[in-house]
C-alpha cells in the first residue's frame, strides 16, 4: 500500500486484451484465466497511459462482499467495487458497476 515497493508490472496491450469503445469512452476488457479480478483491495495502483504521459494513482479500494444463490443452485461470492480514490480524490463506483474511469 502507498506505492512503499513493486508488487508486479503488466503491460496492457492487444496481444493479451479486447478493446471496445462507445463514443468517448474505450472498454478494457483485461482477462485471467482464473477468474480473478486483476485489481483487488490489497494494493494500491499506479497507471500510466504512455499515449497522453499520464499516470493515475488508484488508492483505498473498498470492495463490497456480497454472497447468495443462482437459481436457487449455486452458491456464489462477487466482491464488486463501490469506491476508490484516483490521485486523491474519491469516487463512488456503485452507479457505475464497479467499473474504473480514468478521464484525461
Amino acid at each position: 500500500r502507498n506505492f512503499d515497493s513493486l508488487h508486479d508490472t503488466t503491460l496492457i496491450n492487444a496481444a493479451n486484451n479486447t478493446f471496445s469503445s462507445s463514443t468517448d469512452t474505450l472498454h478494457i476488457n483485461y482477462p485471467n484465466n482464473d477468474g480473478s479480478s486483476i485489481i483487488v483491495n490489497d494494493y494500491d495502483y499506479e497507471i500510466f497511459l504512455p499515449g497522453d504521459h499520464r499516470l493515475f494513482k488508484l488508492t483505498d479500494l473498498v470492495e463490497d462482499i456480497q454472497y447468495g444463490r443462482n437459481n436457487g443452485q449455486k452458491v456464489y461470492c462477487i466482491n464488486p467495487l463501490s469506491s476508490y480514490k484516483i490521485d486523491g480524490q474519491q469516487v463512488s463506483s456503485t452507479n457505475n458497476y464497479g467499473l474504473i474511469y480514468l478521464k484525461k
